[in-house]
């Protein structure tokens, strides 16, 4: 999730000059957009400690949702990993599945 100065969801500004950097130099890109549905991120971010200067606060979530929901259908080259329902293990192991498969 990409925020600006003002705490905001900055849809794909960040994210492109990232990408144009690489391009300069002839990387290889790999884009992973990991998410989960509102309720399970809620439910993970009450089980961890945070203050309120976080990118992820309850009140930032329940703010952005949307808008973070649907900036990762805008990632067309991106590899899509739903965790809703994975431990941190399983999505380990797809990152590094599709790591692997590169």
């Amino acid at each position: 999730m990409m925020y600006s100065n003002h705490d905001t969801f900055d849809d794909t500004f960040i994210l492109e000059k990232f990408i144009s950097v690489g391009e300069k130099y002839s990387a290889e890109i790999n884009e992973f957009v990991l998410y989960a549905d509102k309720h399970v991120v809620l439910d993970r971010l009450s089980k961890r400690p945070y203050n309120e200067n976080d990118l992820n606060t309850p009140e930032k979530i329940n703010k952005h949702w949307e808008r973070m929901n649907l900036f990762k259908d805008t990632r067309q080259n991106a590899s899509l990993i739903d965790t809703t329902n994975l431990t941190q293990e399983l999505v380990l192991g797809k990152v590094t599945g599709l790591i692997n498969k590169l």
